[in-house]
């Protein structure tokens, strides 16, 4: 958890698009504000997508016309983060499969964090769902074969508040998860984000009775938010606050659910959560995320603010 940010990834198909721009925003936000280092580099990487359909001379034309429109969007891209104060800024043009590309160079590069407009995930419209369906969104192909964490920017993305959920510490991905929150929270300048630490009771099942499941389970998550406030501690980040909700009995309301009803009534910028299962390659981790979903990702589509999904920092 000593590890803070040195490389940012932020892909940037063009800033007059809106989700391209909340990208850049974010990124710009980000590394001004939290938890980076002091000479955090930002890498802009547009890729020019290939094609074979265009005859080679008519497509040389519009590449080299493509390419210098970019090189003026890159430009008023350095402008913005040197406003910023930011001047470690390097600008990328590759071609091929953008998120093939993106990834590629989020792994040679040794990205620690990739920054993107949510895009087409939570475009509801019916024009969106059918883009989706025909071609997928390239954020979220990222988000399931980046090497590292990835910052889903929704508008309006504050660094005032961020919500974990918490599982159990016991697992590597929701520790994962509290450990970058905190090492973020840490690093921000100025007044620190409020971290906000929630866990949902398991529905009780087996030969206990009910409550005494439920005592059981309150007993356990207590101690594990005393462990969390001590590492906050270790830290120096003090503006710590928890949430114990019972779940739903019946089952019908998922833990995504909860998370996402909590990050609208706490009006949260950030939800931050362990890749989970969307990473998970093995057969049973296939399987698992083929029978019940990832919660990770079900948050990603529903939540109503940005999702920082952490994967190990380097």
């Amino acid at each position: 958890m000593e590890n803070m940010l040195e490389k940012i990834l932020v892909p940037v198909d063009s800033i007059k698009n809106s989700y391209t721009f909340l990208a850049v925003e974010g990124a710009v936000d980000f590394a001004k504000g939290c938890g980076v280092q002091e000479e955090v580099e930002l890498v802009f990487l547009h890729v020019f997508p290939s094609s074979v359909r265009i005859p080679t001379d008519r497509r040389k034309r519009i590449e080299d016309l493509d390419q210098e429109e970019m090189k003026l969007e890159f430009r008023v891209i350095s402008e913005i983060c040197e406003e910023s104060g930011l001047n470690n800024v390097r600008t990328l043009f590759k071609r091929g499969k953008t998120d093939v590309k993106i990834v590629e160079t989020a792994e040679e590069g040794g990205a620690d964090l990739i920054i993107m407009g949510s895009g087409k995930i939570h475009d509801k419209s019916a024009a969106g769902r059918i883009n989706k369906f025909f071609y997928g969104s390239v954020t979220e192909k990222v988000v399931h074969e980046a090497p590292c964490s990835v910052l889903v920017v929704r508008p309006g993305m504050g660094l005032e508040r961020f919500l974990v959920p918490v599982d159990s510490i016991e697992w590597d991905n929701t520790m994962r998860a509290i450990e970058n929150a905190i090492t973020f929270a840490s690093g921000c300048q100025g007044e620190q984000p409020e971290l906000i630490f929630m866990h949902v009771l398991h529905s009780p099942s087996g030969a206990e009775s009910k409550d005494e499941r439920i005592r059981l389970e309150r007993g356990r998550i207590r101690t594990e938010f005393d462990t969390i406030k001590e590492l906050c501690d270790k830290k120096g980040v003090s503006n710590v606050s928890t949430i114990v909700k019972e779940g739903d009995p019946e089952r019908e309301k998922g833990v995504d659910e909860e998370i996402v009803e909590t990050a609208l009534e706490k009006n949260v910028d950030v939800v931050v959560m362990g890749s989970g299962k969307l990473h998970d390659r093995s057969v049973s981790g296939r399987v698992q995320k083929f029978v019940y979903g990832s919660v990770t990702e079900k948050v990603l589509h529903e939540a109503p603010c940005s999702i920082l999904i952490t994967r190990p920092m380097s």
